[in-house]
């Protein structure tokens, strides 16, 4: 399980979440006797209908815009590891959890467990963490008969930073013996993954500081700058009525002037 996990953490992968709609074509009678000998190639599986050219091409597509983006140093942002939960399943999946948390932890306040462990953390950990594989021997979803969530530490309350995906058995085995049994191995893995997910967290919500406080300062530049037009537009004004004032003592001036030179 250690070793799968490993691999499947350290190679991109480009899949297709779109249900198939035909099974293999029945082997022969001299197929089915010895089939490596009928295979194009080594391991590769036979009587496969004819996949339409485009769909192959659709793969390479994507494995290229991963490559070129990879190389440009712009990483495409959250690719999805894994096909997401119809809305059905993940509504059973955060339901299950959230009578797991009262039945067996004793939660009574339902408001607050809603709340901890809603749709967003159960899809997010089903898909993005756990990439739809149970977290204790790494196998898909599709091979188990159903997996849930559950608390990875027994002494901490369900939490976007304290679920893991296991099956029936496995949920069982933690609740009642907590993580103790678990390879060590695993469980360092399972510990680095929840570790990933409070720095992504902690990633997270600097961002949305930073973006507040930039927020915060561009309507701080605004607010100076609008003084700053208002002071102008008032400099205007104080300038004008001095330009008027002068303006209309230079008048006065000229009209005594020319009283005084009439009365001469």
């Amino acid at each position: 399980a250690a070793e799968a996990r490993r691999i499947m953490m350290a190679v991109d992968a480009v899949y297709s979440s779109e249900p198939a709609v035909k099974a293999l074509m029945p082997l022969a009678d001299a197929q089915a006797a010895n089939p490596e000998e009928f295979g194009l190639l080594a391991g590769f599986r036979l009587r496969v209908i004819p996949v339409l050219g485009t769909v192959p091409a659709l793969f390479g597509q994507a494995v290229a815009g991963h490559a070129l983006c990879e190389l440009a140093g712009k990483p495409i942002a959250d690719p999805v590891p894994a096909p997401g939960l119809s809305q059905t399943a993940l509504t059973k999946l955060t339901n299950r959890l959230q009578s797991r948390e009262a039945k067996v932890h004793g939660e009574r306040d339902s408001a607050l467990v809603q709340q901890r462990v809603d749709h967003a953390v159960c899809g997010y950990h089903f898909t993005q963490v756990w990439r739809g594989r149970d977290a204790l021997d790494c196998v898909p979803a599709g091979k188990k008969p159903k997996l849930g969530l559950t608390r990875w530490a027994m002494d901490r309350p369900a939490s976007i930073d304290n679920l893991v995906l296991a099956d029936e058995r496995g949920i069982v085995r933690l609740e009642k013996e907590g993580n103790g049994w678990v390879d060590p191995e695993v469980a360092e893995q399972v510990e680095g993954r929840l570790a990933w997910v409070r720095a992504s967290l902690a990633a997270d919500k600097r961002a949305t500081t930073e973006a507040a406080a930039a927020m915060e300062a561009a309507l701080a530049r605004g607010s100076a700058l609008e003084a700053t037009r208002e002071a102008a537009a008032e400099s205007e004004w104080l300038w004008a009525g001095a330009y008027l004032l002068s303006g209309f003592a230079v008048g006065c001036a000229t009209v005594a002037v020319g009283v005084n030179v009439a009365r001469r």
